[in-house]
């Protein structure tokens, strides 16, 4: 009953003789479905025969001293990691690293190099549960999965074109569903979003990531669905930092590293950058961008500090107890995507006391529901934090989610 009135009330806000027809001939359970099952009716052309679907293992170079040097961090990491507190881990990650991450830990313990690598070049399809990448491929042999995974791709890629203003792609003012000037491919949509940002924003092939196949400049690329909000969020990153000299962005839950990877490819000013996180997500980041980034040395947990000419881009991944030791005044923004609600209250509010003394802008990216006891940030008390908002909105890039700016009470404007 209900998904028939969602239809009917659809139904009668389209003027489209067309949309109609479309609504006739399908079922959906979802009004988005019905929306981007329109999109690609009426302009934009993509198909399941678009996305990589077979598994493609490469084994690129001998990565023995990467792997080395990842397993050294790991291992350290753990003799130092705080048992008990903030910093330690416990409730729902716990759970999920015992259960999803068992395999990787197990193999950086013992430096079994094989079953590492193993792991990490296929670490998209298996291993990375939590992370973003996970539930981003589709069961390939279940057409209703793989048509799902399409909506949310045209989603993705259309809302990032339209915040670029782009004009093949408009909305329509009345409905959720999009206007285009003429029928378009993925490839040609792509181009257009290279040109509005002046890089060519390809995805590594490390860790076998699944996506869609797109023609650019340079080639066939696989450009995943997080991509483009990856992309989207590494935007507002450098409107953030365009003024700044020497850009220093810290991302607290780094995750394995594609956020961090378009900041590297967007921001052309000299970048201090650094990724904290739990130290068996460090694993992966540690590997996807020492991969993604070949001629920059990323700077692992217990490494000495590289030295880098004034130019140079310096890149730490670290564990998330070291936040305790960055001074004060020496970052330009921390970024949060994903995270913060998942953490207790009580290490938000600490995380938030901190970010006020070391940098001048937090930036977030997270849904604000509140279920399963999570935490809302929009029920925190900022004054006492040492924080201002100065910036909400409903996230351009994905339902549900919110966009907020903060900064830090001691910046006067």
């Amino acid at each position: 009953m209900l998904q028939k009135k969602i239809i009917n009330f659809l139904y009668n806000l389209s003027r489209s003789q067309a949309f109609k027809k479309l609504l006739q001939k399908y079922s959906f359970d979802d009004p988005v479905e019905i929306i981007n099952a329109y999109n690609r009716y009426h302009g934009f052309e993509v198909s399941a025969n678009d996305f990589t679907t077979k598994d493609k293992i490469t084994h690129p170079g001998d990565d023995t001293e990467l792997l080395n040097r990842i397993c050294d961090a790991y291992i350290l990491s753990k003799q130092h990691q705080p048992d008990t507190g903030m910093y330690s881990v416990n409730g729902l990650w716990k759970d999920i690293l015992d259960i999803h991450y068992k395999r990787l830990v197990e193999a950086t313990v013992k430096k079994d190099f094989g079953k590492l690598q193993e792991y990490l070049d296929n670490m998209f399809r298996s291993g990375t549960y939590g992370l973003g990448m996970s539930g981003a491929v589709p069961k390939v042999n279940d057409s209703r999965s793989i048509e799902l995974y399409i909506n949310s791709y045209i989603d993705y890629m259309l809302r990032l074109a339209l915040y670029l203003d782009i004009p093949f792609v408009r909305k329509d003012m009345d409905n959720e569903y999009f206007v285009f000037a003429e029928k378009i491919s993925p490839s040609k949509l792509f181009r257009q979003i290279c040109q509005a940002i002046d890089i060519e924003p390809v995805y590594p092939v490390t860790g076998n990531p699944f996506g869609l196949k797109i023609e650019g400049e340079t080639g066939l690329h696989i450009i995943p669905i997080v991509a483009y909000r990856h992309l989207h969020t590494a935007l507002k990153i450098k409107e953030i930092t365009d003024s700044c000299d020497t850009a220093r962005i810290l991302e607290i839950g780094g995750g394995f590293g594609g956020l961090l990877y378009y900041i590297s490819r967007l921001i052309k000013t000299p970048l201090v950058l650094t990724s904290i996180d739990i130290p068996e997500i460090n694993i992966i980041s540690s590997y996807f961008l020492s991969k993604a980034l070949p001629d920059l040395k990323i700077n692992f947990y217990g490494e000495a500090a590289p030295k880098n000419k004034k130019n140079d881009m310096v890149f730490y991944v670290l564990p998330n107890w070291e936040i305790k030791k960055i001074p004060s005044d020496s970052v330009d923004v921390v970024v949060n995507t994903d995270s913060f609600p998942e953490m207790s209250q009580e290490t938000v509010v600490e995380y938030f006391r901190k970010i006020s003394e070391i940098s001048r802008y937090l930036y977030s990216f997270n849904q604000d529901c509140g279920t399963h006891a999570q935490t809302r940030l929009s029920q925190l008390d900022l004054n006492s934090l040492g924080l201002k908002r100065i910036s909400y909105s409903i996230a351009w890039m994905r339902r549900g989610y919110f966009e907020r700016i903060y900064c830090s009470q001691r910046i006067k404007f």
